[in-house]
């Protein structure tokens, strides 16, 4: 009897149709600007025991340390695999076939696959620059519409949501009774973190993580705050122990000794502002950035792109989608040297391309 191939299999129809997410980088890559990675910091992790090796992961002691912070209860908070994860819960927790997620593009493209292998409708409405456009996202509210997904600072713009448009956006929402998933990934990075006036929201759970501001996407830790009707649920739809032992321990230190982070917050808004003059004197087109990255325009984004990769240096550019074309979204590296030879490089690419074009 002969074997079944896959194409027999019963797969289930979303996950016969879904494709994997990759991340293709050069070989030749040693400065990775592609990501929004936090920079390495001078962390000393404590070695780990062999008690806790052996023994299933406890999320607890870092649930009451984020709590502790927000002065809220420790229920609120849920610890999951990097922010990734809570987005996939609470797409699994309100959204189904006959569904509806709405939410701005573009933004965080997790967000859009996860709704998708819910079976979700998706109603997208474009923010690609300037003020939110809130008078239509409200109107693009249906009756199906479960689920509102914002992220700010928005990856991959790095544009935040101005506090008068979130309040109407917020307000709308809890008047329909529909639940609000915000991505606040990128929050330490603003000029104002809005968790604290969120924090407080009956129907909006805020997404956080150690990927970004604390250098640890390799432990793959983030955090959902939910209010208590919705944390319950978030914990049911997922498995017990999405984190191992060893990165708990490492992000409650982390959590705890906040100095480097913060430090590097400061190096990186610094870079921020530097990086946004050196490329709007080079005639770059910039979007305000409230995140660890610069997005810019210019007709030459994928030769930039490419131009980098040869020098060493992996940034991100979106030839595949319409929309962005033309953008570059480069990690500001947070460190002295990097971002030097990162400056040095790109005004030496986009110096030779005006040039040219004058000529």
């Amino acid at each position: 009897m002969q074997p079944s191939t896959t194409t027999q299999l019963p797969f289930a129809s979303r996950a016969a149709t879904a494709s994997a997410y990759s991340r293709a980088v050069p070989a030749n890559i040693d400065l990775f600007l592609d990501a929004n990675e936090g920079p390495a910091l001078n962390l000393t992790p404590p070695p780990p025991s062999p008690d806790l090796l052996r023994r299933y992961p406890d999320s607890a002691p870092l649930e009451r340390a984020i709590a502790a912070h927000y002065n809220i209860d420790p229920a609120r908070v849920i610890v999951t695999a990097g922010g990734d994860d809570a987005i996939t819960r609470l797409c699994q927790t309100f959204l189904e076939p006959g569904r509806s997620i709405l939410l701005h593009d573009p933004t965080f493209v997790m967000i859009a696959r996860s709704a998708a292998l819910a079976g979700a409708d998706l109603i997208r409405i474009p923010w690609i620059q300037g003020p939110f456009p809130t008078p239509t996202f409200l109107n693009a509210i249906t009756d199906n519409t479960t689920l509102i997904a914002l992220v700010s600072p928005n990856n991959p713009t790095g544009l935040a949501i101005d506090p008068h448009a979130r309040t109407r956006i917020i307000n709308a929402a809890r008047d329909r009774n529909i639940p609000i998933l915000f991505d606040a990934a990128y929050a330490e990075f603003e000029d104002a973190d809005p968790t604290p006036d969120l924090i407080a929201q009956p129907h909006l759970t805020i997404v956080r993580t150690f990927s970004k501001a604390f250098s640890l996407a390799g432990l793959r830790v983030g955090y959902a705050i939910a209010p208590a009707t919705i944390a319950p649920r978030l914990r049911a739809v997922a498995s017990p122990y999405p984190c191992s032992a060893y990165a708990l321990d490492i992000a409650l230190n982390a959590w705890h000794n906040r100095a480097p982070m913060l430090a590097a917050v400061e190096r990186i808004r610094h870079e921020r502002d530097a990086l946004t003059a050196t490329l709007t004197a080079l005639n770059l087109r910039l979007t305000p950035s409230q995140a660890n990255f610069i997005f810019a325009r210019t007709p030459h984004a994928t030769h930039i792109t490419a131009a980098l990769a040869a020098r060493g240096i992996a940034i991100r550019s979106f030839p595949s989608e319409p929309s962005l074309a033309d953008a570059l979204r480069i990690t500001l590296p947070g460190c002295t040297a990097s971002f030097d030879r990162l400056t040095r490089e790109l005004t030496s690419i986009i110096t030779h391309l005006n040039s040219e074009q004058l000529s």
